[in-house]
Order: C-alpha cells, then structure tokens, then sequence
C-alpha cells in the first residue's frame, strides 16, 4: 500500500500534527519513575545482570563487612534447605568451616560459594531476605562506582533542565522507592546527574498510589512550593504543543490531585522511547514539539 495513502487511513490522534494552545504555568511538577522517565522494569536488564556478574567480586573484597557476615549463617542454612531437603540438586552448597580446615575452607572459598548461591537463588526465583540485602549492597556499590547507571529517556534532561532555568518550576519524584535509593539512582543516570534539578522525592511506601489519602498528603508535601516562583505568578500562561484533536486543560496547578491513575496517560512510542506525559493538571512546553508535561502519578 503507498505510504501516503496508509497516512490517510490513520486517525488524527497519530498523526505528527500539532496545535498551540495557552494553559497555566505550573509552579511545580511531579515526575513518576518507572515508566515515566524509564521504562518499565529496566531492573531486568541493567541491575540484575549487573549483580550476578559482580556479586563474587564484591564478596571477595568486602568480606568482612557486618552485614555479609550476619546473612551467612542463613545463606548457608538456605543452602542445604534447598540442597537437600528440596533436592535441587544444582543448588550450591555454602560449607561450614572446619576446626583445623580453615585453609581448605577459607574466606575466599566461602565467598565464591555465597556468591554462586546468590546467583542460584536469583535464577531460580527463589531469593530470601539474605539473598535480597546482599543484592542491593552490590547494586548500590555499583551505582556508587558508577559501574552502572540509570536509563533515562533521551528528552527527560532537557525537560527538566528547561523547567528547573527557565520555568523556574519546583520538580518533586514521586515513587514507591526509599528517597535513598531514589537519590542515588537519579544521581546517576546516563544523562548525567538529574537529583541537582529536583527539590525533593515523595515516596508513597506509607500508601497505595489508588489511596486517595496519598494524594492529600503528597498535596500538603508540595504546597509551600506552590506559588513560590518569584518572576512568574501563577496566572501566567505558557504555550504548549498538543496533538492534534486533543483537548487542552483548565485545570488550576495550585489544586490538589483530586483523582487517581484514571487522569494519567503515559505515552512512549515504539520506535521512539520519548517523554511525552498526557495530565489533566498544568502543562508547559517540552523542548520536543508534540509533547507536554504535567502531573504524573503510576
């Protein structure tokens, strides 16, 4: 079929057709992670690979760490539970030095058997607390290190650069991740360092983003931003391209959420993993024409 008739067989709505419209200037944005700014699951393909390929390393030269030394005795305790009792017979076993066998038996040797358990327990679904706090201290000292970083979307720096210099707006994460980890990933990722442009994160890990308590307390965590832009009052207006045929908002950006997911569509397409962010809320103008940014919630 000739590419410019199949063109004429698609709705507007996927078509690269644009219309200006005027909406409030936000003060404040907020940003989800996953999905948002990342693509869903990422983990799958940078942390874990990372961590089954790096967890003998770091036990070998971390060995006497507190923490690896309290998960030992229930590793190796794991170990033989699924060795012998579950008869997996592929599961590695983490011996138990020997009084006058340390030499055979030693920290080297008992950290490539943790390691290898670890990696077991991960290929097999099968991870314990142990197995998950040995995990994250390898992760943690990869980003650290910056042995691995986060990917972001190619467009998500220059959004929110533009919103931080020239908007001057307050751009708040909100995730179910501990703000620890948050901070460390959003330090780190493969467009550079993106924490030195945000005021804060809001984790939900107290409630269900379908919670509407969330949202009245994520509303009174963001307030005394709201209206604190000194060169832009909160009726200012900005320009922002919309798709053509989509409605634009009149939400005010100083009210709080007062629903759920329902009002979010997060767009990525295929070929092209952009931010494009669809809110009822306010809305300003990304740097890629198409494309506008609001409030955010998974």
């Amino acid at each position: 079929m000739h590419a410019a008739h199949y063109s004429s067989l698609l709705p507007d709505i996927f078509r690269h057709k644009t219309t200006k419209v005027r909406v409030p200037q936000p003060t404040v944005i907020l940003i989800d992670f996953h999905g948002t700014i990342s693509e869903r699951r990422w983990e799958d393909k940078v942390i874990y690979p990372y961590v089954k390929q790096a967890v003998d390393g770091y036990l070998q030269n971390n060995w006497d760490n507190e923490i690896i030394q309290r998960c030992l005795p229930g590793l190796r305790n794991e170990s033989f539970e699924q060795r012998f009792r579950n008869e997996f017979e592929d599961a590695p076993i983490i011996d138990e030095p020997i009084v006058g066998e340390e030499d055979r038996i030693g920290p080297r040797l008992l950290a490539n058997q943790m390691a290898e358990f670890v990696v077991w327990q991960m290929n097999s679904k099968k991870e314990t607390r142990e197995t998950q706090i040995i995990e994250r201290l390898v992760w943690q000292d990869g980003f650290q290190r910056r042995k691995i970083l986060t990917p972001i979307y190619d467009d998500v720096m220059p959004c929110v650069r533009e919103w931080h210099d020239k908007h001057k707006c307050a751009i708040y994460v909100i995730s179910s991740l501990e703000i620890s980890t948050l901070r460390l990933l959003f330090k780190n990722t493969t467009s550079g360092n993106l924490d030195q442009y945000l005021i804060d994160y809001v984790g939900t890990k107290s409630g269900d983003k379908l919670n509407s308590e969330v949202y009245v307390k994520l509303y009174d965590r963001v307030k005394p931003s709201l209206g604190a832009k000194s060169n832009s009052p909160a009726t200012n207006t900005t320009t922002a391209n919309l798709p053509s045929g989509q409605p634009s908002s009149s939400s005010s950006p100083t009210s709080p959420p007062s629903t759920g997911p329902k009002d979010i569509n997060h767009t990525h397409s295929s070929k092209d993993k952009s931010l494009s962010l669809r809110s009822k809320s306010t809305a300003v103008k990304s740097p890629r024409a198409g494309s506008y940014v609001g409030s955010s919630f998974e």
